[in-house]
């Protein structure tokens, strides 16, 4: 399954999850989308790779992105981008990696230090580039079980 967030979300300093506005759903239907919730269906092992693009909106500001599973943090999954320039970017990576329980369910997290300080940016076709993702998450999984 591919998720992608199209148009630009402005974090703040107030914990938010990341909105996907489209969803491609490949072969592999053991995950589904509610909101922007995935939910596990047949239990096994699951890879979540998630990739946002970040855009610093003050100067000074910290951005967090992180993974919860069943509404709790998830230690160690997480990443941080910090810079002084307005306007700079960069593409973090977070992976969840990990046996999933049917009703599991896996959502993304960010939040900045400064109100408005950053934003998951959305970038409009400029040719010769194609359009690009303000935020992209895979999802793979293996080793599943049986639906009930």
């Amino acid at each position: 399954m591919l998720a992608l967030a199209t148009v630009d979300q402005p974090l703040t300093d107030v914990e938010a999850k990341i909105i996907f506005d489209t969803v491609t759903p490949g072969s592999y239907g053991n995950i589904t989308k509610a909101g922007n919730d995935f939910t596990c269906v047949v239990g096994g092992s699951y890879i979540f790779i998630l990739e946002p693009q970040v855009r610093q909106d003050k100067n000074n500001n910290v951005t967090g992105i992180w993974v919860k599973k069943n509404g709790v943090d998830v230690p160690w999954l997480g990443a941080v981008f910090e810079t002084g320039n307005v306007n700079d970017n960069g593409v973090l990576s977070v992976t969840f990696a990990g046996p999933l329980q049917k009703g599991d369910v896996i959502n993304f997290w960010g939040v900045t230090s400064l109100s408005l300080g950053s934003t998951l940016n959305a970038v409009a076709a400029v040719p010769p580039l194609p359009p690009m993702a303000a935020c992209v998450l895979t999802i793979l999984g293996f080793n599943t079980g049986v639906p009930a």
